[in-house]
């Protein structure tokens, strides 16, 4: 509008505008579009006005803004106000100097050393700052600021200082920006900046906040980049004949001296007893610093500085405590920043090698679940290191396999050192549980060494023109033989159907080990008979510990395992190329799927998912034809199995079916586009109709459908291509509420949740009918699923046939009817060019509103209020003012609580919608509701049920908030009648 009659003609007919927009950012939904508007005006009004009158545009425009920072500290509103600046700022350079001086008689004079409201202020420098605005002095000094001195001639220092440590993490956050962000990042930092800095990292280096943290990161890192590119733009200064102004000597030494100062700082809040906040922004920051470093690829200055430069020995033993941390994500980048140094810095000689490896056999067999990881990075650190080999070569004698060593010990030695070091304990602890229960395995378990190997593998990489590639394939087989055999040996406790902490009755044997022992013992020259066997038994060791290392077991093998079909290439025909067989794919295809359909633990059968997954998407790719098949065969055999009685007993009928689900969603999910999603199509057409006709068919076959549908529609990866079988999943869950088997109505609910989520979205707030999100029009709604128009029409019709009888005759499918309806509201077009009109399901719903179960009165309410349309809502709250008794004579509160409550609802909704609805409609039932004075008896004592009057209480007062003074007469009834009863209430004799 404002493009046609002008931006100036607005503002007369509207003075108040800009203060009416601002208003309105606090609501997020609007907040852009008011921004958006706001600057289309202002940038028309500028265009209008012209120089002459530019002092007028200030004061309508930027005042309302800066009044608006300094109203009130509320972070959400500052970034909203903060791109609406930057939007000023742009339309003219001198609103800069105009802000800049109400910055300086305004605000300069409020904030004194220890005042609270600094937000603003620094909010607005900072942007200013981002523009430019201010300049570095033209001289580099050394002294720290006084007193008096000002901060770019601009903040009194102490008022930034306050602002660096001021305990409102955003004023913080946005004063260090402040100091670190610059137009350009040539431009040089102060010593009076260093300080600045210095005093803020001291000060929140301890922060508890992770948004903070993550804001620390991302402005250390600006800062970091900015002192390394203006060292780049000072180192070539000394080299030429004109000296600059300032000394580029003392700039360098000061950029020199803070890294030194920040690194010390950040090694020092790693020592032992530091907090979790401490050690983890510590390590952040040193990753940043680190990440800066690597980023320089010149020789300079900035090149030459390392973490490790303060102190080598000490640095290295920090970090190395920090691998023990209980925090993984510490583990990883303590990890990385050891890995990132030449590993002569490292300090690791032969016989520190040798301690760090022993210690690391001890924790990888640990009982405590955060010993292990650190064993692992431990040995990918101790393979970096040049003296490994020997060190095994020491510790194994003759290395299995033909293999030995290099001289010069490369990168590949060392990781096949490490692994067949790694594999030889396993062995060894298998050897020692030869024979024992599962109670004396617990103690030592192998879940931690083959997560060591896992980790292991993460720094392998196998291609065709490795070295000893025969070595490989021989080491893989062997890791492949044991990680099956570890696998075997919890079986018997995740596929053990009783609850959790059962202990198997044949633990008293390990299954198969015996056999296994001797065949790979010979290959290493291990005596079996010389091993130890304590006879007595081992005590501290509960069942859930044994269920936990089971489960801890299945997980690193199946993690293991999909890693080697994801990264080891099948070998070839000609046995020159690749480091897996076809015989032991298929043999890691059959173990991950006997867990899978086997498995009744989550944690174990959910991690073996995740291998599945990377198995069937390397079949999916694989160019033999036969494993390619492979996954389609083992959809058809599951999907056969499921349908006959016979063979679905071994599978999970509890705990919503087990992982027979996330198989066939491994399958199905991973599916190439090429195929057409043939998978789906074959699991649909086979398990919908099974879902929908119950007869003659097991139970256990109903509920592992319905829980594999459900699995389906949940998987965001299959996206829009569920949608053609949405309405026939929504009509199979609302049938499954009818049968007579729990089982099969625990499904059925299940499946109705899954299918609400799918259809509109995963639900953003507990009440939400009021707001058109997670809903979406009846028009809308059934255009895409038109089959369920009679279908709900008819289930809602059956359910409501005796709706007035007994309590305990209520329709199973009447609640998600409702539900969905609750969903639905009625379009501008509903009806147009259809005959599909919601206005068919008004009746039958409002019939519900009288139901004698209270829960079904409120869910009618709730989903008869969005199907009435705007304009027919007057017509709907007279006919319901007029139904309402006038006398308890002959009076049902049940029928009188339906109608209470659709008058209460059809009020909310009114303030809901107070952008969408007409001001005739609105004053219309205004209008209506002073009839209110008429039925005052529903609020006092006459009427016995407490509940229909709380709700008449709740309508009145949500009438008396309009502030309407036609209904003064009302409001002042209204509240006699509450003073009355309140007195009455309160000389009653308790």
């Amino acid at each position: 509008l404002a493009r046609y009659i002008g931006a100036g003609v607005i503002l007369d007919m509207c003075p108040d505008l800009p203060k009416l927009l601002m208003n309105v950012l606090d609501d997020q939904s609007i907040a852009c579009h008011a921004i958006d508007c706001m600057e289309t005006i202002f940038t028309l009004h500028w265009t209008e006005l012209g120089e002459d009158k530019i002092s007028v545009w200030f004061q309508i425009w930027i005042d309302p803004v800066l009044t608006c920072l300094a109203s009130e500290r509320r972070p959400e509103k500052t970034h909203v106000v903060e791109p609406l600046l930057m939007k000023l700022l742009k339309c003219t350079e001198q609103a800069q100097a105009y802000i800049t001086t109400q910055l300086r008689t305004q605000f300069l004079t409020m904030y004194n050393v220890g005042d609270a409201n600094l937000l603003p202020l620094i909010v607005s420098l900072k942007i200013l700052n981002n523009f430019g605005h201010f300049k570095n002095r033209p001289t580099y000094t050394l002294e720290t600021g006084s007193g008096s001195e000002l901060w770019r001639d601009v903040l009194p220092v102490p008022v930034l200082k306050s602002a660096l440590c001021h305990n409102d993490d955003q004023i913080s956050v946005d004063a260090v920006g402040l100091v670190c962000n610059a137009v350009k990042t040539t431009e040089l930092i102060t010593q009076t900046d260093v300080e600045l800095l210095k005093l803020f990292y001291t000060n929140h280096i301890h922060s508890q906040s992770p948004g903070f943290r993550q804001q620390m990161l991302a402005t250390t890192k600006k800062l970091l980049r900015r002192m390394r590119d203006s060292a780049k733009v000072v180192s070539k200064k000394l080299s030429q004949k004109r000296p600059p102004s300032y000394s580029p000597s003392e700039v360098l030494d000061s950029y020199q001296e803070f890294i030194r100062w920040f690194v010390r700082l950040l090694l020092g809040s790693l020592r032992p007893g530091s907090s979790f906040p401490r050690r983890c922004s510590a390590l952040q920051l040193l990753d940043v610093v680190l990440l800066v470093h690597n980023e320089n690829q010149t020789q300079d200055m900035f090149y030459d500085m390392s973490i490790f430069s303060v102190s080598c020995t000490q640095c290295v033993a920090i970090l190395i405590e920090c691998l023990s941390d209980t925090f993984d994500n510490n583990k990883a980048i303590a990890f990385k920043l050891l890995t990132a140094q030449p590993q002569s810095q490292l300090y690791l000689t032969e016989d520190k090698c040798t301690q760090l490896l022993d210690h690391c056999v001890e924790l990888a067999t640990s009982m405590k679940s955060e010993d292990y990881p650190t064993s692992a990075y431990l040995i990918r650190l101790l393979s970096k290191q040049s003296s490994i080999c020997s060190i095994i070569h020491s510790k194994l004698v003759e290395f299995p396999h033909n293999y030995t060593p290099a001289q010069c010990s490369t990168q590949e030695d060392g990781l096949l050192c490490m692994l067949f070091y790694l594999h030889r304990q396993v062995l060894d602890q298998a050897t020692s549980l030869q024979g024992r229960n599962l109670l004396e395995a617990a103690r030592r378990p192998l879940h931690g060494l083959i997560h060591c190997i896992r980790m292991q593998m993460l720094d392998v990489v196998l291609h065709s023109t490795v070295e000893h590639c025969d070595v490989w394939r021989r080491l893989l087989a062997d890791i492949i033989d044991i990680s099956l055999y570890a696998s075997k040996l919890v079986h018997p406790v995740v596929t053990e159907s009783a609850p959790e902490g059962y202990l198997p009755k044949d633990s008293e044997t390990v299954l198969g080990l015996d056999e296994f022992i001797c065949e790979f013992g010979s290959q290493l020259s291990l005596g079996v008979d010389s091993v130890s066997r304590p006879a007595d038994q081992v005590s501290g060791v509960t069942a859930q510990m044994i269920v936990f290392i089971s489960w801890r077991s299945i997980k690193e093998v199946s993690l293991l395992l999909g890693w080697l079909v994801q990264n080891c290439d099948i070998i070839s025909v000609d046995s020159k190329q690749g480091f897996i067989s076809q015989d032991q794919i298929k043999l890691i295809g059959e173990h991950l799927t006997t867990l899978l359909l086997e498995c009744v633990h989550l944690g174990a059968f959910e991690q073996a998912y995740i291998g599945f997954v990377d198995l069937v998407n390397m079949l999916w790719r694989s160019n033999v034809v036969e494993l390619n098949l492979l996954p389609s065969k083992w959809l058809s055999d599951l999907l056969t199995d499921v349908q006959y009685t016979e063979s679905i007993a071994k599978f999970c009928a509890t705990r919503r079916s087990g992982g027979v689900p996330h198989f066939i969603k491994a399958i199905v999910s991973s599916e190439p586009m090429s195929r057409g999603h043939a998978c789906l199509k074959q699991c649909m057409t086979t398990l919908v109709p099974i879902t929908l006709d119950h007869t003659d068919q097991h139970i256990d076959t109903i509920v592992h459908a319905f829980n594999i549908i459900r699995a389906l529609f949940r998987d965001n990866k299959l996206g829009e291509a569920v949608f053609p079988y949405i309405a026939d999943g929504v009509k199979a869950s609302i049938g499954g509420f009818s049968s007579q088997t729990w089982a099969v109505r625990n499904c059925a609910t299940l499946l109705f949740s899954a299918m609400m989520t799918r259809i509109f979205g995963v639900k953003t707030s507990k009440n939400d009918f009021s707001s058109k999100q997670n809903r979406m029009t009846g028009r809308e709604f059934f255009s895409r699923f038109p089959s369920l128009y009679e279908f709900l029409l008819t289930q809602l019709e059956t359910a409501t046939e005796n709706i007035q009888g007994s309590r305990d005759n209520l329709h199973p499918s009447l609640y998600p009817v409702l539900l969905i309806l609750n969903r639905l509201y009625p379009s501008a077009m509903d009806g147009a060019d259809s005959a599909l009109k919601m206005d068919a399901f008004i009746p039958i719903v409002k019939s519900c509103t009288t139901s004698p179960v209270m829960k079904t009165r409120y869910l009618a309410v709730q989903a008869l209020t969005p199907l009435t349309r705007i304009n027919q809502l007057p017509t709907r709250l007279e006919s319901l003012l007029n139904d309402l008794p006038l006398s308890p004579v002959g009076l049902s509160q049940n029928c009188l609580h339906g109608m209470l409550l659709q008058i209460n609802f059809m009020m909310a909704d009114t303030c809901a919608q107070k952008f969408d609805m007409p001001s005739d409609v609105r004053d219309r039932m205004n209008s209506s509701l002073s009839s209110l004075s008429r039925y005052m008896w529903i609020a006092s004592r006459e009427n016995s049920c407490p509940m229909t009057r709380s709700v008449f209480i709740d309508i009145c007062y949500k009438f008396s908030q309009k502030n309407n003074p036609e209904h003064r007469n009302l409001l002042e009834k209204f509240k006699r009648l509450i003073v009355d009863e309140v007195l009455t209430a309160s000389n009653e004799p308790s």
